[in-house]
Formats: structure tokens, C-alpha cells, sequence
């Protein structure tokens, strides 16, 4: 399904102008992990980079639906999405962990890891899904928001989990309360932003920490 969807954007000759798709890695399972870029590419503006990921769990399929409603959105003919290519380039990985994905798992990869426990590592023979990609992220220059999308296994609704640090304990919030003003769907009372023992090989705690950005966030 990801591939047919992909394979119409990138066809689409009418979407030249807006989308471009490259393939960042082979996965253990040999399967490709692509990366889709969505933005203004005439303007000359300086944009910010917006950066999503999503099914690094395999088992997470709302993920998927998710990126996919995000990818048409952005594509769209509305005037709120043509602002956003304006002023931004959003850079979007749909699919971490094809080969859990084919195989089926629940969780973890073909090399058998859990990907969103090991983003503070860097393994390209056994995990080069998350080892690209977290290159990529790192080589953004104006990398103002990352979004890793899953899907819980009890809570309903939309919520995120953020990074909070000492030094500006709210600014992490900041993305969230704007979600949950604007959003229905968004629940913002059940969204957390400790920084627990044990997270900090997920991929929220480790760009937060790489890229000292605010604004990492799982959704």
C-alpha cells in the first residue's frame, strides 16, 4: 500500500514542483526506507525543516494512516498547505521498519531490535533504518520541529509525549496546547513530557538531546 501510494505522488507530474522522494536506506530484509520531501521548491524563502517518522512499531497501523493523511494534506490545493510549503520543508519517513512490517512483528525489526530504543546508538549493519535517518535529521540546519508517530495499545484520542528540560520547562508544551486549541481530537491532558529512565534510546529523547531542540515530540 506504501509503495503504490508513494508511487503515485512521485508520478504525478503535477506534483514535481512540490514533492520530491529518495530512498535513504535498504533495510536488513532488503527493503527500501524512503524519505518524501514536501515544500515550496520555487520559493526562495528561508524555510524551517519540519521532520516526521512514523511505524517504527510494526504493530502501530494507525501510524501509517496518520503519515498518509499528513502527506495529502500537505500536497493539497488548500491555501492553508500552499502557506505551509511557503514556510516550510517537511521531511517525512512513512515507514521505519518495512521489514517488521512484512513480517509481520509486532514490535521490533528483522535484526530483532525494538528501532525506537536504539536511536542514541549508531549500528548501520544491523539497524541502518534508524542509522540514515537519524543522519538525515542531523544534517538539517534549521530543523524546527520532529514528530515520530505511533499508535497506543490502551489510550484513545490524540496526544503527544515531550522533551522537558530545567531550563525552560514549558516551552515543550508550547506545539501541544496549540494542538489541543485547534484540534477536536487532541487531548491535551493526556499528553506527558517526562523524560524518563530507560527512553533515552527513543528517538524524541535522543534528537531532542543531539539537536538540543524543544520541540521532539512522539504522537
Amino acid at each position: 500500500m506504501l509503495d503504490r501510494f508513494l508511487l503515485n505522488i512521485s508520478n504525478n507530474v503535477n506534483l514535481r514542483s512540490i514533492v520530491k522522494r529518495k530512498t535513504l536506506t535498504e533495510s536488513p530484509g532488503k527493503n527500501y526506507v524512503d524519505m518524501v520531501t514536501i515544500t515550496n521548491f520555487k520559493s526562495k524563502k528561508q524555510k524551517k525543516i519540519i521532520f516526521i517518522t512514523a511505524r517504527v512499531h510494526p504493530g502501530e497501523t494507525p501510524a501509517s494512516f496518520v503519515c498518509e493523511g499528513i502527506i495529502n494534506y500537505l500536497i493539497g490545493n488548500s491555501e492553508d498547505a500552499a502557506k505551509l510549503r511557503d514556510y516550510f520543508v517537511f521531511k517525512i519517513v512513512p515507514m521505519l521498519n518495512p521489514d517488521g512490517v512484512i513480517n509481520g512483528n509486532y514490535r521490533c525489526s528483522l535484526s530483532g531490535y525494538d528501532l525506537n530504543r536504539i536511536w542514541h546508538c549508531d549500528n548501520k549493519d544491523s539497524s541502518p533504518e534508524i542509522y540514515y535517518t537519524k543522519r538525515a535529521i542531523l544534517e538539517q540546519e534549521k530543523c524546527f520541529l520532529f514528530i515520530d508517530l505511533h499508535a497506543h495499545s490502551k489510550k484513545k484520542g490524540v496526544f503527544m509525549y515531550g522533551c522537558q528540560s530545567r531550563a525552560s520547562p514549558y516551552i515543550s508544551r508550547h506545539i501541544p496546547y496549540l494542538f489541543w486549541k485547534e484540534i477536536p481530537s487532541f487531548n491535551y491532558y493526556q499528553c506527558n513530557f517526562g523524560m524518563r529512565l530507560g527512553r533515552e534510546g527513543t528517538s524524541r529523547l535522543a534528537i531532542n538531546r543531539l539537536l538540543n531542540l524543544p520541540y521532539c515530540y512522539t504522537m
